[in-house]
């Protein structure tokens, strides 16, 4: 289903994860805090609160309270974590806690960064868009996926019901049909245990009306790739503070998003934005994510 351009309002850019722009090897972009963190750039500055998103120079110094803490990533290539009730100026930081890493794991850093800094200069003004009179619209999966079983996904605004997913093979023959009961946002898994290396397309059916939503096709990845992304997760997930709820997902978000794993990619930047409910970029970045698939128009039933 396509709306007028009237019925959509984002603000968003389109976002290219490979773009060649790195960032600078001084730059502390924050990625994470828990608690009350503050900073002062120079000596005898005023402190100010530090936020996701914030990005600050070699010289600043970080202060940490009880039970508080801050993660930053380093040039694009390293993460850095100052822990509770610690006073560190980030200059001294470039020796510590040293992990870095290269090739695609140094790559899905800088567009994590970038997805990141960028979200973070937009926050204050982003918004999920406006709710439109009337979507039915198939989601996810699309693009590619990891999983053999697909979750099907997709949202109706016109009323709950039950509902029909028709698969089919690449060549539309038909595969299989699944019922499953709906609602405003609503979702079922079929039966069918799909080939790897396959495409598929899939929709759904409103058996109350027999209106049909638009079409979605996926690619199910190979067995080596999916290897692939496993090993690009584990080795991130090595770094010092990649064992934080909110790092975690964020860094598989980004191995997914570079992957074009969609669903699997909405998923972690909404994990990220439900741990850290008080931090306003993560709810940015995945708004602009949804905007840059083409799914601006359902951000308000995503996001809530």
């Amino acid at each position: 289903m396509t709306l007028p351009l009237s019925c959509v309002l984002v603000a968003a850019a389109v976002f290219r994860p490979d773009s060649p722009v790195a960032p600078p090897q001084d730059s502390f972009l924050v990625v994470s805090v828990r608690g009350k963190v503050t900073a002062t750039t120079m000596p005898g500055s005023k402190a100010r609160v530090v936020h996701v998103g914030d990005r600050f120079g070699p010289g600043t110094r970080m202060r940490t309270g009880y039970g508080s803490s801050v993660k930053l990533l380093v040039g694009g290539c390293r993460l850095v974590a100052i822990e509770e009730r610690t006073s560190r100026r980030l200059a001294d930081l470039e020796t510590a806690h040293d992990f870095g890493v290269g090739g695609e794991e140094a790559r899905v850093l800088r567009a994590l960064e970038r997805r990141i800094g960028r979200a973070g200069s937009a926050r204050a003004g982003v918004e999920a868009g406006v709710r439109a009179a009337s979507v039915f619209e198939a989601l996810f999966p699309e693009g590619t996926t990891l999983s053999r079983r697909p979750t099907f996904e997709w949202v109706d605004t016109d009323t709950a019901g039950v509902y029909e997913c028709i698969l089919l093979r690449e060549d539309f023959s038909l595969l299989g049909r699944f019922v499953f009961p709906g609602g405003l946002y609503a979702s079922g898994r079929g039966d069918s245990l799909l080939d790897r290396g396959k495409r598929y397309h899939w929709q759904v059916v409103r058996l109350r009306d027999g209106e049909t939503s638009n079409i979605c096709s996926f690619h199910v990845l190979e067995a080596d790739t999916i290897q692939a992304v496993e090993a690009e997760i584990e080795a991130l997930g090595r770094m010092p503070g990649a064992d934080d709820t909110v790092i975690g997902a964020l860094l598989k978000a980004a191995v997914y998003e570079g992957r074009n794993l969609r669903q699997e990619a909405f998923h972690a930047y909404r994990e990220a934005m439900q741990a850290a409910p008080e931090a306003t970029v993560f709810r940015a970045m995945l708004i602009h994510y949804l905007a840059d698939i083409r799914l601006q128009w359902v951000t308000p039933f995503l996001i809530r």
